[in-house]
């Protein structure tokens, strides 16, 4: 197999998965401390390495993104040079004049295809987007032992899943790995994008969508730009750690002094998503308005996620998207499923949750079965 490249083109950013055989002459050198094209992974702050080896494939997996309101400043860095020599590297005897294919997926393939089409020389293949983050995840899973987890949280922590999360309990969290022996089918996929999509999956080519919601990652930070000062969402979902929730959100002992012993609801259990932005006179943080979208948003998928679980008779919930890689994002997560679940079922993430669909239209150009 020949070095690859494909994209997944989203609305805010681009992320692109270069495959290098063993025997590859040259060798991808990408600047880790670049902001443009940090390699991001899922361990809080920590910019990890999500590149590895496969040994079924016979070469390595590099993973790189850049964000296209940045994409000038891009083109001028070192590491646009590098991607340009992959890229021609993709096809022995190529050159400048004669552009490659290139295969491509994700909701900003047609539109902004002509501009990275001209910019990089390339002609792009369009592919199915849930087609390809099906099969990444499929292949994912069977490469890669620790790329499935859930989070293991104490067990208070499941009857109050909106209130604000402590250090504590932050450091108390735990990683609880997906065995990769494990049989993963069928399940449920929630796929949170611009908007949110859910899907019965089977096997890897048998899949079904069941439900979805408007209410998406577009949503939150369509929402943050109303509400906020922040100019990227990454910046704004980072703030949540020090918002409180419960200074913008009515809570069950707003309302009736205390728990509602009679309904089973605790009385710091959110009532009224920004209830009390109703009233005037109280003083709330840009990071506090952030907790409570991420709270509000979290509690709707979580809650569709997890009837659709249950009608569709589905054990397990697994969850993709760029807004997976956030640590805030995945906490509420975790502790809504808990909550909605009675601590029944754990929400299954992704280390490569950004870039399921780019190696999924990379697996779509080869003959391996894998």
């Amino acid at each position: 197999m020949g070095q690859s490249i494909s994209l997944d083109l989203g609305g805010l950013i681009a992320k692109v998965v270069y495959f290098q055989p063993d025997n590859s002459p040259r060798k991808l050198s990408v600047s880790a401390s670049n902001p443009i094209t940090d390699t991001i992974g899922v361990d809080g702050d920590e910019n990890t390495n999500l590149g590895f080896h496969s040994r079924a494939l016979g070469g390595t997996f590099h993973f790189m993104q850049f964000q296209f309101r940045h994409i000038e400043t891009f083109l001028e860095h070192e590491d646009s040079a590098h991607l340009r020599k992959a890229l021609q590297s993709c096809q022995s005897g190529n050159s400048d004049c004669c552009p490659i294919s290139v295969r491509a997926t994700g909701s900003g393939a047609h539109k902004l295809a002509p501009f990275v089409e001209n910019r990089f020389n390339i002609v792009l293949e369009r592919q199915r987007e849930i087609k390809c983050i099906i099969r990444g995840l499929d292949f994912l899973l069977k490469s890669f032992p620790r790329e499935c987890y859930s989070f293991v949280s104490p067990e208070s922590t499941i009857q109050n899943p909106a209130a604000r999360i402590s250090h504590e309990t932050r450091q108390a969290m735990q990683k609880e790995y997906f065995p990769q022996d494990e049989p993963h089918y069928p399940y449920l996929l929630v796929n949170v994008r611009t908007g949110l999509s859910m899907y019965k999956v089977e096997s890897a080519t048998s899949y079904t969508r069941v439900s979805g919601s408007t209410v998406g990652g577009a949503t939150f930070w369509g929402l943050c730009r109303l509400l906020t000062n922040f100019k990227t969402p990454e910046e704004a979902i980072a703030s949540a750690a020090s918002g409180d929730n419960t200074c913008c959100d009515m809570t069950v002992g707003d309302i009736y002094g205390g728990d509602c012993s009679a309904l089973g609801l605790g009385s710091d259990i959110v009532a009224s998503s920004f209830g009390k932005m109703k009233e005037n006179g109280h003083d709330v943080s840009e990071a506090d308005i952030v907790n409570s979208l991420l709270t509000m948003i979290s509690f709707n998928v979580t809650q569709l996620a997890y009837f659709n679980a249950v009608i569709h008779k589905l054990p397990r919930i697994f969850f993709a998207g760029h807004q997976l890689d956030s640590p805030q994002f995945m906490e509420k997560i975790q502790f809504s499923i808990h909550f909605w679940s009675g601590g029944e079922m754990k929400a299954l993430f992704l280390k490569h949750a950004s870039y399921l669909a780019a190696v999924g239209a990379f697996l779509d150009g080869t003959d391996n079965n894998v």
